[in-house]
C-alpha cells in the first residue's frame, strides 16, 4: 500500500466541529500520531480488493475461486421484497 498521508492537528477551538482536523489539548507538548495514521492508512486500502480489474471474487457459499470457473453451489436465493 502507498498512500500520501496528510493530517492536520491544531489546539485552535474554532475548528473542533471540523472532521478533518485533530484535536489537540492547548497544553500538548507532543502529538500522538497513532491514531491519525491508522486512520488514514484504513481509509487508503480498498474496501474490496481484487487481484486485477476484471477479477470475478469468491463464491460466497464455498470461497471457491470464480476466475477458476463456476463453483457447485446452489445459486443464492434472493431476499424477498415486502
Amino acid at each position: 500500500l502507498t498512500a500520501d498521508v496528510r493530517a492536520v492537528f491544531s489546539a485552535n477551538p474554532d475548528v473542533e466541529s471540523d472532521p478533518t482536523v485533530y484535536q489537540l489539548t492547548p497544553s500538548a507538548g507532543a502529538v500522538d500520531l497513532s491514531d491519525a495514521v491508522r486512520e488514514e492508512v484504513n481509509l487508503a486500502v480498498p474496501a474490496f480488493p481484487v487481484c486485477r480489474e476484471d477479477c470475478r471474487g469468491l463464491c460466497p457459499g464455498c470461497g471457491g475461486d470464480m476466475n477458476a470457473g463456476a463453483c457447485s453451489c446452489a445459486p443464492l436465493a434472493e431476499p424477498e421484497s415486502r
